[in-house]
């Protein structure tokens, strides 16, 4: 059986092409989706309370936003990415939308759903940015050397995830009390009942911890198995499904446009 890069050469399938846009397509929707509420958290004046928002590279101020200002940068990063998606002026409209990002998630990167969860869209952007200003050489398009490097990013969250529970709780992690811990404080803060439930039961914590923590630190197999992306898509939406029920952390809002690379991965080695 040929391998995954032998199948795009081939074929001359630009994977990377077709990825970007329905990325910059899936993030533009689910931008508008949440406007209205993002809009109304800003205008709460986050920043007033926590301060600045963070710095860029850890040494780019961002200034505090007008209501305007905000409104803006939203707008022009959503017909950026839809003009991109559409294959208008994709060099400018996908630097736009870099430029855009860091201003409007900055300025609301305090909201639950927003922070440390839209990282990956901003390395996505810049792949694709990157990508837009590249050489032109047709070998190196049929590499895809840009969906390598989302799926890289991809890994590093859950790997980092993983390697952050070993360094906290070492091997204890596996006993189900962290587990347990933050099942409690989810149903203390947020009523989740399932989650309650599941944390009166020590072996099925024990159980979750395992399997969570071999889920994250496995997740670099996808870019040496490729075979196996399928499997590790199925395991990763109902590991985010689980989160969502039992802690009401939602971390798909802006994981899923990135989550799509694994979708068509999945479905290309299928047909294949």
């Amino acid at each position: 059986m040929m391998n995954q890069i032998e199948f795009f050469l081939r074929n001359n399938f630009d994977l990377a092409g077709l990825y970007g846009k329905l990325f910059a397509l899936a993030l533009a929707v689910q931008m508008i989706l949440s406007f209205k509420d993002q809009l109304e958290y800003f205008r709460t004046q986050p920043s007033k309370i926590l301060g600045k928002p963070p710095k860029i590279f850890g040494f780019i101020q961002i200034p505090t936003l007008s209501v305007f200002q905000f409104i803006g940068f939203g707008v022009v990063m959503i017909v950026s990415l839809i003009c991109f998606s559409a294959g208008f002026y994709q060099k400018i409209t996908i630097s736009l939308a870099l430029i855009c990002y860091f201003p409007y998630f900055a300025s609301i990167s305090s909201l639950s759903y927003i922070q440390r969860k839209t990282n990956l869209v901003a390395l996505t952007l810049m792949v694709f940015v990157f990508s837009a200003f590249s050489s032109s050489n047709t070998y190196a398009k049929e590499l895809n050397w840009e969906i390598l490097l989302i799926k890289i990013g991809l890994t590093q969250i859950y790997v980092s995830s993983g390697i952050q529970k070993l360094k906290n709780g070492g091997l204890q992690w596996l006993n189900g009390r962290s587990l347990q811990a933050y099942l409690m404080e989810s149903f203390i803060y947020n009523k989740t009942n399932i989650g309650f439930r599941i944390s009166e039961n020590i072996q099925l914590c024990k159980v979750f911890s395992t399997l969570i923590l071999l889920f994250e630190l496995s997740f670099v197999l996808v870019i040496a198995f490729p075979q196996i992306t399928f499997i590790y898509l199925l395991i990763g939406l109902i590991f985010h499904a689980g989160i969502i029920v039992t802690l009401r952390i939602n971390y798909m809002k802006y994981f899923w446009p990135v989550y799509l690379i694994l979708i068509l991965d999945s479905v290309l080695i299928l047909y294949k």
